[in-house]
């Protein structure tokens, strides 16, 4: 009898829970996708193909590079 107890406590508990998530998601409302994919403007080094932030980028004849090795490298 004392598992049954303990079991319906924690159903109990868990629902609860479930319900007072419910309500603040309600009040606060949900995260819209532009708020959770903001970050910085990423780039594609030419050479590589590394994804790099914009401002960490070495733009060389209007084509963006990861580092000042592949901007010395040839184009392929």
């Amino acid at each position: 009898m004392g598992i049954v107890r303990i079991l319906l406590l924690a159903l109990l508990i868990f629902g609860l829970v479930r319900v007072l998530q419910y309500f603040i998601r309600r009040v606060t409302g949900p995260a819209s996708q532009s708020e959770t994919m903001e970050g910085p403007e990423l780039l594609q080094c030419i050479k590589c193909g590394t994804w790099i932030p914009k401002e960490n980028s070495i733009i060389q004849e209007g084509e963006p590079y990861c580092s000042e090795q592949c901007s010395d490298l040839p184009k392929e």
